[in-house]
């Protein structure tokens, strides 16, 4: 199931977004969108290998949405005008969930799929990537990894449609 992102801040008052900036905007000042977007843009490896392949993302937005021992969390997306999206969701006190979807599907699978493994292994986890659960449906099938790190719950699930096209990457991490 995709990511149902609770956007505040900016886009929830209406306001439009640069493209290039998700919270340059005076009435949406959020500093926890600020600091995330600063995070992914000059320090995420999977966001930087989508600009290199796609381009500049066209549209990005995001919010605080909830607070937990003096910690902020929330959500952040960007998109790209060929509908490529990549979100960011925080939760207390140590979870993420980083998201990718494409509805015509990944245009270098095997590429991206190499990005993921090191995305994950940059973070200090070890997946086990020989042996993942499969469920297959009829619109598709999705391949889940999960980790082999003691105390750590974390995986990756690849989903692809039934032409074996690779639409959506999910990664979570619970430290």
């Amino acid at each position: 199931m995709w990511l149902q992102l609770l956007v505040v801040g900016c886009h929830a008052q209406g306001v439009s977004i640069p493209s290039d900036r998700c919270s340059t905007v005076a009435l949406a000042k959020d500093p926890w969108l600020d600091a995330i977007e600063e995070r992914i843009r000059t320090n995420d490896g999977l966001f930087r290998y989508l600009v290199a392949v796609y381009g500049t993302p066209s549209s990005c937005k995001g919010g605080t949405t909830g607070q937990f021992e003096g910690e902020y969390f929330g959500s952040i997306m960007f998109e790209w005008a060929n509908g490529l999206i990549f979100a960011v969701h925080t939760e207390p006190p140590e979870s993420s969930i980083v998201e990718l979807k494409i509805n015509e599907g990944f245009s270098d699978k095997k590429s991206l799929f190499q990005e993921v493994k090191s995305y994950v292994q940059n973070k200090g986890i070890s997946i086990d990537w020989t042996t993942p659960r499969i469920l297959s449906t009829t619109t598709g099938r999705t391949e889940e990894y999960s980790s082999t790190s003691a105390g750590i719950n974390a995986f990756v699930k690849l989903e692809y449609d039934v032409h074996v096209r690779l639409l959506a990457v999910k990664i979570s991490l619970a430290l």
